[in-house]
């Protein structure tokens, strides 16, 4: 855990957990852009921690980076069935952490932005969808005017003419 935070604390801000309790904890009260997890901790394993929090809405859209000294297939498929995003084998490089955690960082921070212009386009559509059920009502409202206009015209000529003929029978 030194080892690591000290490395990737010059990229990131590291927070720790000495065991899959207080990492499931830490997770939800502090929602990281991304998670290292060890495969082997004390009281949960990382399968557990990684079930737990894919469980949890908060933390469910969380890159999960698993690290496991075991390296069969039947490992690597458990982890990204429990809702791992990635995983490495011991002895892993340092660079290959580094470059994976910050791609899928990025990848988070797109996924991030895109939620957020998705939202700002639903607001923009509500208020599209109310501008027009307004535009629809004024337009009715105008063309009752008219229509009554039209109307209140036709009324008037005969009255007209009734005028005319009563002011000559005068």
């Amino acid at each position: 855990i030194r080892f690591l935070k000290s490395q990737l604390g010059e990229v990131f801000r590291v927070l720790e957990a000495t065991d899959g309790e207080k990492a499931v904890q830490m997770a939800v009260e502090h929602l990281p852009d991304i998670i290292l997890c060890d495969m082997m901790m004390p009281g949960k394993d990382g399968l557990q921690v990684c079930s737990e929090l894919r469980a949890h809405e908060q933390t469910r859209g969380i890159p999960i980076v698993m690290l496991t000294a075991k390296g069969d297939e039947k490992t690597k498929l458990d982890l990204l069935k429990s809702g791992a995003s990635d995983f490495l084998a011991k002895p892993f490089s340092l660079t290959e952490v580094s470059v994976r955690l910050r791609n899928l960082a990025n990848t988070r921070l797109h996924a991030k932005l895109l939620a957020l212009q998705k939202e700002e386009l639903r607001r923009s559509q509500a208020q599209l969808k109310e501008t027009e059920a307004l535009l629809v009502r004024n337009e009715k409202l105008a063309s009752l005017g008219r229509l009554s206009a039209g109307l209140i015209h036709e009324i008037n000529n005969p009255l007209h003419y009734a005028k005319q003929a009563l002011y000559v029978l005068r």
